[in-house]
């Protein structure tokens, strides 16, 4: 069963060994990481207090495989952008989605009313997602589509 768990630093072990073995993931994010479970911990709880997020694992049986956050979240509009990753073997399994859809129980919860994230044109399974929640798109950068949900 997949549920998404406010992060916490016993979440940091078993992600950071994803984003460190995850070659898959590496290529999508563009980026690999290097450091220590410490080293991920601090990162994460420094973006999250630079971003006013609300961050929470993806859990699946109770393992940590991903993260996803309302991120720079304004009080004043009720607005957040929505991040994610996942282990890319849990990819195409409709995990992504039914995290996705928790956080936006979760984002109603706050009172957000949008909530928003720049997807790129070729990340298919990302589109459907935001698609099944009948988002905005315009057009934002070369290669990238902003995606918007009205949530009230």
């Amino acid at each position: 069963m997949v549920t998404i768990k406010f992060y916490n630093e016993s979440h940091s072990e078993p992600l950071a060994i994803i984003l460190r073995n995850d070659t898959k993931l590496q290529q999508s994010m563009g980026s690999n990481f290097l450091g220590s479970t410490e080293d991920f911990h601090k990162k994460t709880t420094e973006w999250i207090n630079k971003t006013n997020s609300f961050t929470y694992s993806i859990v699946s049986d109770d393992t940590p495989i991903g993260l996803i956050s309302l991120s720079n979240y304004n009080p004043n509009n009720k607005t957040a952008r929505i991040g994610y990753w996942i282990s890319s073997e849990y990819w195409n399994r409709e995990v992504t989605s039914t995290a996705f859809n928790n956080l936006l129980e979760v984002a109603k919860s706050k009172s957000i009313k949008t909530v928003s994230s720049h997807v790129e044109n070729d990340n298919i399974a990302s589109m459907k997602i935001w698609d099944k929640h009948n988002c905005t798109k315009r057009p934002y950068k070369k290669g990238l589509t902003e995606c918007a949900i009205n949530l009230s």
